[in-house]
Order: C-alpha cells, then sequence, then structure tokens
C-alpha cells in the first residue's frame, strides 16, 4: 500500500504473548518501515491499520501517531526510509493482529 510514493515496506503487529511486551508494560506493538520512493519532501505522513481480535473480528482502527494529533512522521525526504514502533493498547488483551488500511502524505 502507498501513498503519493510513500509506501509501507514492512510491519509486524506483536501482541501480549511476548514476554518482553509484557514485562515493559506494553499490550500489542506495531513495527515496520515506510519508505518514499518519489522525489516529493513530505512534512507528514499518517499511517492507519485495522486491528482484529484472535478470531478475525475487527475491533476497530488505530492511528498511530507520536502525540495526540500529530503524525506519525513529521519529515520524509526523498529515498529516506522511517523505522517505527508504537504501543497500541486501546483494544488491551484482546488484539492479535492487525491489517494496514490507509497511509497518507502530506506535502
Amino acid at each position: 500500500m502507498s501513498d503519493q510514493g510513500v509506501e509501507l515496506v514492512t510491519y509486524n503487529f506483536d501482541y501480549e504473548g511476548s514476554a518482553w511486551l509484557q514485562s515493559k508494560g506494553y499490550y500489542a506493538l506495531l513495527t515496520g518501515s515506510v519508505k518514499n520512493n518519489s522525489e516529493k519532501n513530505f512534512g507528514s505522513v499518517w499511517l492507519q491499520f485495522d486491528v482484529f481480535d484472535g478470531s478475525g473480528n475487527r475491533l476497530g482502527t488505530v492511528r498511530p501517531n507520536t502525540m495526540v494529533g500529530t503524525p506519525a512522521i513529521q519529515s520524509l525526504g526523498p529515498g529516506e526510509t522511517w523505522s517505527f514502533t508504537f504501543e497500541i493498547s486501546r483494544y488491551a488483551g484482546r488484539a492479535r493482529s492487525a491489517r494496514v488500511l490507509e497511509i497518507e502524505a502530506r506535502e
């Protein structure tokens, strides 16, 4: 999935079954990387994921950010790759997988 040449290269969803996550007090983590394959310089990039339970039922949507109301990525130049790690606590104990829903890149 991509928007204006910005693509999600990789992502992984790790839920509370991980001993490391439990030791840090996290419920689930989304990790991955985004790459700008265009010649544009983007001032913000937003990511949005659907979250599912263990039976595959959609629990809802999360839009990870660094702070409420701010984009996940605040600057992404041409050819740059940005790696991310986001804590997902909204669906504590129920979330078991996630799928990218949208990438929104703004100049």
